[in-house]
């Protein structure tokens, strides 16, 4: 497995934990915020479903597979990022 692939299976975990952070925080009480979260997660499930078939062939795996899955993640993780500033603005 190369570095890049490794790093990218774990930039995908650490999304998913952002994700079931921000779950439970909507869950309190920021539904507001319903919409953007209803995008990043489907966003979310479409990024886990392309990158399983690739950790299993990682062999196979060409280099615009990947950049494509990096650039996926890293908007995922823009928009996490947004939603928990909401978030947090709205809370105090």
């Amino acid at each position: 497995m190369s570095e890049r692939h490794s790093q990218l299976g774990k930039l995908v975990s650490n999304l998913k934990q952002q994700k079931d952070q921000l779950e439970l925080k909507l869950h309190l009480g920021q539904a507001e915020a319903k919409d953007q979260w209803t995008q990043l997660e489907t966003k979310l499930k479409r990024l886990q479903s392309d990158f399983e078939p690739i950790s299993s062939a990682a062999g196979e795996t060409t280099e615009n597979v990947l950049s494509a899955l990096e650039l996926a993640a890293g908007e995922l993780k823009k928009g996490y990022d947004r939603l928990s500033k909401v978030i947090e603005k709205k809370s105090h």
